[in-house]
C-alpha cells in the first residue's frame, strides 16, 4: 500500500468511527485515551524509579496508549480544523520558554 492509499484508507477509518458513534463519543473517547497516556507515563516515570516492573513492559503499554491517543487525535483533526495561527502561536510560546531556559542554564 502505497502512501496516498494508506491516507485514504487511515481518513476512511476515521470518519467511519465519527458516523458510528458519534462526535460526543469520540471526543470523550479522546479524553479517555488522553488520560490514559498520562497514566502510562507516570507508570514508565515510576518504573525506572523503583524497577517494581520491567521497563520493556510499561513501555510496550505505553506505546499502545500513544498509538491509541494518536487515532483520536486524528479524528479530532477530521472533526476540527485546527486555527494555523492559534498553533502557531503556541509554537512560538515553547521556542520562547526554551530560549529562556538555555539562558538560565548557561
Amino acid at each position: 500500500m502505497d502512501e496516498m492509499q494508506f491516507e485514504q484508507w487511515e481518513m476512511g477509518i476515521y470518519e467511519d468511527a465519527i458516523e458510528t458513534w458519534g462526535r460526543q463519543a469520540q471526543m470523550l473517547k479522546a479524553a479517555e485515551e488522553l488520560c490514559e497516556l498520562a497514566a502510562a507515563i507516570n507508570r514508565l516515570l515510576c518504573c525506572e524509579a523503583s524497577g517494581y516492573r520491567t521497563r520493556e513492559d510499561v513501555l510496550a503499554e505505553l506505546m499502545g496508549e500513544w498509538a491509541d491517543v494518536e487515532i483520536m487525535l486524528n479524528q479530532l483533526h477530521v472533526m476540527i480544523e485546527m486555527d494555523e495561527e492559534v498553533y502557531i502561536r503556541k509554537l512560538e510560546s515553547l521556542e520562547e520558554k526554551i530560549k529562556k531556559a538555555r539562558e538560565k542554564l548557561g
